[in-house]
Parts: C-alpha cells; structure tokens; sequence
C-alpha cells in the first residue's frame, strides 16, 4: 500500500506535465501525415514538458518578490547573464529517472486514450488543444501573479518609511567612508581563506594594520541589491511597530550631519529600486546623464573612475560599486585586476558531476572571470582604505558586500536558486590613528567583538555606523552594533514572498521546526542549514559536511566554517587522490583539500579507502607528519578491511596518532544494521570490535548512524570513542549528540557532489 500511495502522490503532483505531455503527443500523432516538420517540433516539446514543466513551474512558484523586482528593466547584458544561469541549472530541474518511468507510463496511457476518442470523433482534437493551452497558462498565471505581489510589495515599503527620527543631534565630527560591494561573496575572498590569491592588497593591510577588523560570520539578509540595502541602511524605531522604518539618509540629517553617496550604479531600475527610501536626506553625486536612464544604460561607468571622485569628498560618504555583478569581466577595468587560475583539475573534479562539460563547460571561465573581478575589487577596497589611513583628523572606513554570488553553481545570486555563499558577505571596519587617539573606548569594542564567534547580519549595519559616529539615540535601537559583544537576536535571512507562502532561513538552530525553507524545490538551503547547526553545537561537536569530493564543494564547507569529509584513495604511484570509487579520478588531491582547509584551520575527516596496506599507509603517514599543523581537527579513517590486516598497519596506525590526529575503524555497515533486526549477526559485529580495539591501532569507531542501537549494546565498543555519519539536517536534534565527536551531515543535495 506505501508504493502505491507513492505512485499516486508523484502523478498528482506532476499531473500538469503528464496532461501537457499527452495532449502534445497526441497532437503531433494526429499532424504527423500532413504537416511533419510541425509534428516533430510537438515531440520535442512533449518531451521537454514531461522532463522539464514540473521543475519550472516550481521555479516560478519559488521566484519571489526580490527576484522579480530585480527583473525588471533588464538590460541585454544582464538578461543574457541571466539566461545562461537559467540554462545551468536545467539538469536541476528535470525529473529523476524513477520520475520519468512514473509519469512517462501515465503520459503513454494517457495518449492513447486521447488518440482513440480522437480518431474515433477528429472535432475532440480541439478539445485536446484547449487542455493543452490550460496546461502552459497554469505556468504564466504564476508568473503573472508573482509580478502583481512585486509590484504590491513596493507600495508596501513605500508606506512604511517616515522621516520622524529618535537620534541626538551629534556632538562630535568624524568622517566615514562606507563602501558598499556588489554580489562579493567570503568564500571566493582570499581574505576570507580562499586559497587562490584574489585580495593581495587587503592581505597585507590586515597584517600590518593594527585597527583593521575583519568580521567573520556576516550574513546579507538576501540576495538581491534592493532588499539587502533595505534592511542593512534603514532601522525600526519602535519594536511594537515593525512596519515602520526609517532610511540611514534621515538619520544621519535628523542628527545635523550631512551625508552624499556616489555610486557606480544606475539611479533608476532594479538595482536602485529602494534607494529613495533608504538614501532619502543624502545628497546624490550622480552627474553621469547615461545612468539616468537606470537598466537601459549601455555605457556602464567603472568602480574607479566613480571612487575617485568620492574619496575626494570629506564628511560621511557613501559609495555603491557595481563590480561583482555579471557579466563579470564587463564590469571592471581590466588594466587594474590579475588574471587568477583555478587549479589543474579535471572539470567534475572542480564543479562535480552534476554538471556537463559539453553543456556548461563555461563554468571554468566564469569563476576565473568573478574571480579576476575580485582581484579589482581588492584594489579599489585597499585604495579607499589608504584614503582613510592618511586623513590627519578622525576618519573611519566600512567595507560590506549587498550579498553575495555562486559562481560555480553558475546561479548568480537568484533568491529562489539560493545557496550559502549568496548570503555569505566580507565585512571589514577601519579605523584611522586619529580615530583610535580620539576613541579608543570604540576601537577597542570593535577590536573584542572582531574576535567572537557571533552570527551577525545586515541589519546591524545601521546602528554600526550611529556607533562609528558617536550618535546617541533616545530610544533604544535594535539590533546592536556589530562592534557591541551582543549578537544579532533574530538571524533570520532571506524572509521572501512566493506563491508559496513566506519562507525564510533561521541562522540560530532551535530545532527542526526552526530550521525554515527557501520556498523552492530548487534552493540547496542544506549547506547554510548545517552552518546554523554547527554554530549551535560549538565545540561539543565536530560537523562535517560530507563527501566534500571536489573543489566548489570542499570550498564551500570550509565557508561555512565546516569540517570537510572527503574520500582518499593512495594510487600506486604515491599520489593522495580525492574521489568516491566507483568514480574516476580527476587531478583532485589531498593537498588541494590541505590547502583550502589551512587558513580557518578546518577539521577533516579523511576517509581512506585502502590504507589497509602497509604501503599505502605509509605514503599517508610521510604526507601528515610534514602537513598535519597546517589544519584543525584530523579524523583518519581506515576500511572495514583493515581488520583482517591490523597487525600490518599498526605501527602506521601509531604514527599517525603520534601527530596528533585520530583513527578510525569504519566499523562494516551492513553488518551494524543487520545486527539491529538479526542477533545471529551481532555476535559477528561483536567480534570485529573486538579484534579492531585490542588491537590498539585505532582511537575511535565509525559507523552508519543507522547501526547505533547494536553498537550500543556492545560494552567494548564503548573503549573507544564514536563518530557518525547517516544523518541528515532534519534528523540531527533527535539525534543523542553527546555520543559522537565527528558527526556527518549529509549532504547529497549538493550542486557541486562529485
């Protein structure tokens, strides 16, 4: 009864594609004599509904308001940036195979019940037309009213803004310079720990300025410009109220200070869409005509040429990039980036195998091309700093990004495709010596918060900058000051209108019924979802984001500030391969995993393959006794094989010990969980535990959560200590945590698993 009520559910919940697919079918069964070329165009369409209909209606169902204000005005550039996103992800969207038997079986006895009434009454061939036209209209109803509450969500923003202010006037004098980034995420900053060297320049700043703080932990509240900036530059005055808000332009003139912002952006169209309400009191510098006409402007201005005219300015600036955003390379002026190249691994070995080089072999390029833009970026964000650094009077310098990008998923920065590093933003303050001479109180509060470990969002922006200012308030504002030792009380990110409903993502783990959802079936929230989990545990638990088998993927757990779990496998030339046998090989190595985990100090859980062997072991062995310092935590685990040549590998087992790192015994899984429903077993699983702990090889077991009941109740296996894997983001609070040291969470949804 299960499986059939399984059948059921995948008909009903693809009955659009399956009644599109039919008619269509039917249709070009019926015009194949008189009119071929239009009947093969039917096929192929029949065949693309049936693969295709189903995710993209979800899709549109998970656009919301964000994302289509963001489409309005399109110039073609970005619409064609935009297109080849969308192409990107059309593996992501089609069925699975299991699907396509499903709905394919329906979609064949549908057409030919259709075909039968057809021939038998050829007016019902209209019929069959108009149910197809039905079908692809649910498509552009949804559409339809995606635009319609865009459009309401406006004049809902609108409404909320007032100019009544509760700040002081201010008593001292400081200028501020607030460089706003575009769609700059963490994980492709060097600054950030990104092994390729994309920020040289704030590299060196870092080390040799003492009140240069780096904020870890920052989060945009979404993924477009305009409600980014809405949260980020404007605040609630009263908490009982939180419709309405005021923008950081009437707050700073409400306190008797004067403020202009530059920007490299348009003054009309989707980027710019709430700029009125948030910048409203400032004084605009935008003297380029072009840009008046918003998204339809062709001759964009560069980043320096703008950032030139606003470091001349004195007082409180504030400056609005445009590098960063797609097309990439269009955007920045290539005399001032460096080229960067990825590493010289094989195309899945970088982006996974969920991608096709065949298909979208331009991935390579687009990172090398966001990460060339980064390289400029770093050039114009050190070059504002060393403006602040010489200024003779008190001056303070904010660097923040409006959110962040997913080059290699090729998704951009599209809400309803969310995935972690599109939230993931830099955030840096500087403070000159004048500043620090003057108040050294704020340095040193911005100094200690730099260093805790708290979640903080956008929304704390606002009343960093009051702080920076010296601008006292009335009233108490909400949330604090990122330089304050309190964190943000209410993470909550990418709260988005579908015609789903409201999602959004919590930041701070609860539970399950916390956790939220990105209102599409497309968003991989997975990966920001065990970020919240892992800050919750701290350290009394070790997350590990698992199968971390290629570049992107090991390079966004180290992102998210995860433990990597990745598969090894020695070769028999020596060499330490990263990948998951069956699977190939592709040029992904143990010290380009070395090499990303390195700047956070990740942990990692090295699943070794087949250094059951004396010699493989060995080569592991040499490679940790020169490399171990360079990263955190380290978990070897050695194969359920190696018990029967333990006595081989145990002076290795030794060594690798004597560096500092834990082995692990993969206790057998099939055995593990057949002991839970066959005792004739457990006394085999007893055994191997056994032989495993006396052999004094190994500091640890690990095993399939699913065998945790008949580990239990084995008393020599609770000598050593216990890892896990086996368990996924909604299981994880029933979980008893306390058992476990490195815990898996799965993460199979991943774009970029190899």
């Amino acid at each position: 009864m299960p499986l059939i009520y399984k059948l059921f559910e995948t008909v009903l919940v693809n009955i659009d594609a399956i009644v599109a697919a039919s008619m269509l079918f039917t249709i070009a069964v019926v015009t194949f004599k008189n009119r071929t070329a239009l009947s093969v165009f039917f096929v192929v369409l029949a065949v693309f509904s049936l693969l295709f209909l189903r995710g993209i209606v979800d899709w549109v169902c998970g656009l919301g308001g964000d994302s289509y204000i963001e489409s309005f005005s399109f110039d073609i550039r970005e619409a064609k940036f935009w297109a080849s996103s969308f192409i990107s992800i059309m593996g992501l969207i089609g069925l699975n195979p299991k699907i396509i038997a499903v709905t394919l079986t329906c979609t064949l006895a549908l057409t030919c019940s259709s075909l039968v009434i057809v021939l038998k009454y050829k007016k019902a061939i209209y019929a069959c037309a108009c149910i197809l036209v039905a079908a692809f209209s649910y498509v552009g109803m949804t559409t339809a009213e995606g635009f319609v509450g865009a459009r309401k969500q406006v004049k809902e923003i609108s409404a909320m803004f007032q100019r009544q202010s509760p700040l002081k006037t201010a008593k001292e004098k400081v200028d501020l310079f607030v460089y706003i980034g575009e769609s700059t995420s963490t994980m492709n900053m060097h600054l950030y720990g990104y092994p390729l060297g994309t920020t040289p320049r704030l590299d060196a700043l870092y080390r040799t300025e003492k009140n240069f703080f780096k904020f870890t932990d920052v989060h945009s509240t979404h993924t477009h410009t305009s409600e980014s900036l809405l949260d980020a530059f404007s605040i609630i005055p009263d908490s009982q109220n939180p419709s309405r808000r005021i923008g950081i332009g009437n707050l700073l003139r409400s306190a008797g200070l004067r403020a202009e912002i530059y920007s490299a952006q348009s003054i009309h169209g989707s980027f710019a869409s709430f700029s009125k309400y948030v910048f409203d009191g400032m004084d605009r510098q935008n003297d380029d005509k072009n840009r008046l006409m918003g998204n339809f402007a062709q001759e964009t201005i560069k980043d320096h040429e703008v950032l030139a005219r606003a470091l001349a300015s004195k007082g409180i600036v504030f400056f609005h990039s445009r590098a960063g955003h797609g097309d990439y390379l269009d955007n920045i002026q290539i005399e001032l980036s460096s080229p960067i190249r990825l590493p010289s691994i094989g195309f899945h070995g970088i982006f996974g195998e969920k991608y096709s080089e065949k298909l979208q072999g331009s991935l390579r390029s687009d990172v090398e091309s966001y990460d060339r833009a980064i390289t400029y970026i770093d050039e114009n964000v050190s070059r504002a700093m060393e403006s602040v650094k010489s200024k003779k009077t008190p001056a303070a310098f904010i660097y923040f990004s409006d959110h962040g990008e997913s080059p290699y998923t090729k998704r951009g920065h599209e809400s309803s495709l969310f995935i972690d590093e599109m939230s993931t933003v830099p955030f840096v303050v500087y403070f000159n010596d004048a500043y620090a001479s003057r108040y050294g109180r704020t340095v040193h509060d911005f100094s200690n918060s730099a260093n805790k470990p708290f979640i903080r969002t956008l929304k704390q922006l606002t009343p960093t900058i009051l702080d920076i200012l010296q601008v006292e308030s009335s009233t108490a504002i909400t949330p604090p000051s990122i330089g304050s030792v309190r964190p943000d009380p209410n993470p909550v990110i990418l709260k988005r209108k579908t015609a789903k409903g409201i999602s959004s993502i919590r930041l701070d783990y609860r539970g399950n019924a916390d956790l939220g959802g990105t209102g599409s079936t497309l968003g991989t929230a997975e990966p920001t979802f065990i970020y919240a989990i892992r800050h919750s545990v701290g350290e009394d638990n070790t997350i590990c984001y698992h199968r971390a088998d290629s570049y992107a993927k090991a390079l966004r757990a180290a992102n998210a500030n995860l433990c990597l779990e990745v598969d090894m496998v020695v070769s028999g030339a020596g060499s330490l391969d990263i990948y998951h046998p069956p699977a190939a090989p592709t040029g992904l190595s143990l010290e380009h995993i070395f090499s990303i985990a390195e700047s956070g100090r990740r942990s990692i859980w090295l699943d070794s393959k087949n250094i059951n062997h004396k010699e493989q072991c060995a080569t592991l062995s040499e490679y940790l006794k020169v490399n171990r310092s360079r990263v955190g935590k380290l978990l070897v685990e050695f194969p359920a094989e190696t018990i029967e040549s333990v006595a081989e590998i145990a002076d290795c087992a030794t060594k690798i010990r004597s560096y500092g790192a834990k082995t692990s015994y993969y206790v057998p899984t099939d055995l593990a969980i057949s002991c839970s429903h066959d005792n004739s077993r457990c006394h085999e699983l007893e055994q191997i535990i056994s032989r495993a702990v006396e052999s004094g090889a190994f500091s640890d077991l690990s095993f399939d959560f699913n065998g945790y009941s008949s580990i239990s109740s084995i008393k020599v296996a609770r000598k050593l200590k216990w890892n896990t894997w086996g368990v996924s983001v909604d299981s994880f609070s029933r979980i008893p945590r306390g058992r476990f040291d490195f815990i898996i969470i799965g993460t199979s949804n991943d774009p970029n698993t190899y």
